[in-house]
């Protein structure tokens, strides 16, 4: 009798759980991508037929000049990949947000999200200028506080 009792209760949340899935994507690229070179953003579905949906793909995500970019992503059947190609065009971090909702239940939102490093094959110049000035400013005020130090101990004495 007992034995009875749980497998009915094993039974019940077997099936009940099959309602609840929401399914599951999955985002397959490196950590590290090469910028402004073509890369390809595969979209693995887990056991879920997916309705088109959207990629975000984030710059600098939570700076004061985070730029964005919207890429349309296809319908993705059950446990196959889609890809959508990408030319990353700005160094640094990126965040790749992919956005769909079930094919059977287009109430349930399907999210994933990857965090992506762009590299560039050369340091951009305006970089470079920006590491210049800094040092500019730092020596510059360096000299500045060191002569008039200079100049106070010559005036004491």
């Amino acid at each position: 009798m007992r034995t009875r009792q749980l497998l009915l209760i094993l039974a019940f949340l077997i099936a009940s759980s099959s309602f609840c899935f929401a399914g599951e994507v999955k985002i397959n690229l490196p950590k590290h991508v090469l910028g402004q070179q073509e890369i390809s953003i595969v979209l693995e579905s887990m056991d879920a037929e997916l309705a088109g949906g959207t990629i975000t793909i984030t710059y600098r995500p939570g700076s004061k000049v985070e730029k964005t970019i919207l890429l349309a992503a296809p319908p993705i059947n059950r446990n196959r990949k889609a890809g959508i190609d990408w030319i990353p065009s700005e160094p640094g971090i990126a965040r790749i947000d992919y956005q769909s909702h079930l094919k059977s239940s287009p109430d349930e939102v399907i999210k994933a999200s990857k965090m992506v490093g762009i590299l560039f094959p050369e340091s951009p110049l305006s970089g470079i200028l920006v590491m210049c000035l800094a040092a500019f400013i730092l020596f510059g005020g360096c000299f500045v506080s060191l002569n008039l130090l200079i100049k106070s101990n010559k005036n004491r004495q």
